[in-house]
C-alpha cells in the first residue's frame, strides 16, 4: 500500500485529490493538513510514502515543510502542487529536495505519473512547467556541454530528463557506481551543483529535445 500524504488549504483539492488517488487500489491517505502549522503537528506522527505539498498554505510558506517531511520520513518523495508554475518558486522546491513539481492547473492529469515516476527514483516535472523552462530558456551554452565527454554526455542527457542513477545504469548497461562517477564529473566540469540546473543547462544548450522532456 502506498501511503498518501496531503497537505492543501483548500478542502475541495484535497477531496478531489483523495477521490482520484484512492481509485487505485494500492493508494491511500493517511494524512490530511490544511495549513503548515497542522502538518507541523501531523507529519513527525504518521508514516507515508508520498507527501503531495500546496505551496499556498494561509499561515506559512509551504515549502518550508521540505526538510520537516524529509526529517520525518527520509524515503518519502515529495510532489509539490501549486499554481506557481516557474521560478523561483520550481527552482527552490527542487533545491530543497522535491522530486516533482506541477502546475494545479493540470495536476490531476499528471499526479499519478508523478507518484509512479518518483517511487521509481525518477524526478518529475509536469509540463506546463516544463514549457516555461523550455520557452524561457534562451542563451546557447553549447560551448559548456562540449566539454563532455561522449558518455558523459549520455548521462547528462538520461540526467536531465528525470531518470535516475539506477535506471541510467540499465538503460547504459554500466555499473551504478560508474554513473555516480560521471555524474560527479559533469557537474564539476559544468560548475554546476543542483538538478534543475542541469535540466536548464541542457535545454539551453539543445542536448534534449523538448518531447523527450514531456515522456511518462
Amino acid at each position: 500500500m502506498i501511503n498518501i500524504a496531503l497537505i492543501d488549504d483548500h478542502s475541495i483539492v484535497r477531496e478531489g485529490f483523495k477521490r482520484l488517488l484512492e481509485l487505485n487500489d494500492t493508494h491511500t491517505v493517511t494524512l490530511e493538513a490544511s495549513s503548515f502549522q497542522a502538518a507541523e503537528q501531523k507529519l513527525p506522527l504518521s508514516t507515508f510514502d508520498i507527501a503531495i505539498l500546496d505551496i499556498s498554505l494561509p499561515d506559512k510558506n509551504g515549502l518550508g515543510l521540505i526538510p520537516l517531511i524529509k526529517r520525518c520520513s527520509p524515503e518519502a518523495k515529495i510532489i509539490v502542487v501549486s499554481m506557481y508554475d516557474n521560478d523561483p518558486y520550481v527552482s527552490e522546491a527542487i533545491n530543497l529536495g522535491a522530486n516533482a513539481y506541477l502546475s494545479k492547473q493540470n495536476a490531476s492529469d499528471e499526479i499519478i505519473t508523478a507518484i509512479r515516476r518518483t517511487l521509481n527514483g525518477d524526478s518529475y516535472l509536469g509540463q506546463d512547467i516544463i514549457k516555461n523552462i523550455y520557452y524561457n530558456s534562451h542563451s546557447d551554452s553549447t560551448s559548456k556541454v562540449q566539454k563532455l565527454t561522449q558518455r558523459e554526455r549520455d548521462v547528462f542527457n538520461l540526467l536531465a530528463i528525470g531518470y535516475s542513477v539506477k535506471l541510467i545504469a540499465k538503460k547504459l548497461n554500466v555499473a551504478v557506481k560508474t554513473v555516480h562517477a560521471h555524474k560527479s564529473n559533469i557537474y564539476e566540469k559544468l560548475q554546476i551543483t543542483e538538478s534543475y540546473e542541469l535540466l536548464r543547462l541542457a535545454i539551453k544548450s539543445h542536448s534534449i529535445k523538448f518531447e523527450e522532456l514531456l515522456r511518462e
